[in-house]
């Protein structure tokens, strides 16, 4: 868990770079450090067999996996919006006459 809490934190922080990055990379930076965390409490646990360092684990894990539902819902959602901004422009430049001349002659 430790590793991919590292890699969904690396992953997180390049989505972050751009603004319509950030909405889906924030919660999958928060994914990555609760993932880290569950990842340290197992290994806890593994070491200590103690309860309550289990159920921390599961919490942490269960937190994370709720901004991974977040993050995938928020992708999904800013694919539709690209799809339907590329089709308002295609049609915008179909109808404006922009494209009629553009492979003419090949």
């Amino acid at each position: 868990m430790r590793f991919v809490g590292t890699f969904y934190v690396v992953f997180g922080t390049l989505q972050c770079l751009s603004v319509i990055g950030a909405v889906v990379g924030i919660p999958y930076l928060i994914f990555g450090l609760r993932s880290r965390d569950s990842g340290q409490a197992f290994l806890s646990y593994a070491e200590m067999a103690d309860e309550m360092t289990l159920a921390d684990a599961h919490r942490h894990l269960a937190d994370g996996m709720k901004m991974l539902k977040f993050a995938a819902i928020a992708t999904v959602v800013m694919m539709v919006i690209g799809v339907l901004i590329y089709g308002a422009l295609i049609a915008f430049f179909m109808s404006s006459g922009l494209m009629d001349g553009i492979g003419a002659g090949y």
